[in-house]
């Protein structure tokens, strides 16, 4: 009995030490605002994302916008009347700026796959990776485990629901956010014992 106290007690001490760094992974990945790149990755499936991305592309911050994991239904016409603003618009109209849209990946690891290739196809070497601050952690894995020659800098929208400290009090975004920490864990295990076997 002593010995299974002190392996659930080990257990439960790893699990909270893991969650303590996945939160604060959660909230410290950020980059520069100004910082211009060769592309901008929006992975799609949580608000602000999509918009955010446009707002980037009008901004100048890159001259292509790969948006993954887009509705087969879903064109470029429709993401822009809903997300786009103004100057991204102008800047894809006057061919200063292209959209690319992956209507392929259904996960985050395909996201990293479909994204992998079209920044190898186009010669990038620098990728701004957009997704919630929940799905940064692990999305950070993929794509370096992806596209490990490729600076990578993610920047990070933040959720209204997730916004503050009070998210925790509410079961679903408490869900989310635990649910995300298991499979960031994971994905970490998965990559990195790929990552020995190449080696």
């Amino acid at each position: 009995m002593r010995v299974f106290l002190t392996l659930l007690a080990v257990l439960i001490f790893c699990w909270l030490g893991g969650l303590g760094i996945f939160l604060w992974r959660m909230n410290s990945l950020s980059t520069p605002s100004l910082e211009r790149t060769d592309a901008i990755v929006v992975l799609t499936g949580g608000s602000l994302r999509v918009e955010h991305g446009f707002a980037l592309l009008g901004e100048g911050l890159a001259d292509a916008l790969f948006i993954s994991g887009v509705g087969k239904q879903v064109t470029l016409e429709d993401l822009l009347a809903e997300y786009g603003n103004l100057r991204a618009r102008e800047r894809i109209a006057a061919g200063q700026a292209e959209v690319v849209l992956d209507h392929r990946a259904n996960s985050t690891m395909t996201n990293a796959a479909e994204a992998a290739q079209f920044i190898r196809a186009r010669g990038f070497h620098s990728v701004r990776l957009v997704t919630s601050n929940y799905h940064m952690p692990r999305s950070v894995l993929e794509f370096r485990a992806a596209l490990p020659e490729v600076t990578l800098l993610p920047d990070t929208v933040y959720p209204e629901a997730l916004r503050g400290r009070s998210w925790w009090q509410e079961p679903a975004t408490r869900q989310l956010v635990l649910v995300e920490f298991h499979k960031y864990w994971a994905t970490w295990l998965r990559t990195h014992i790929r990552a020995g076997s190449a080696a």
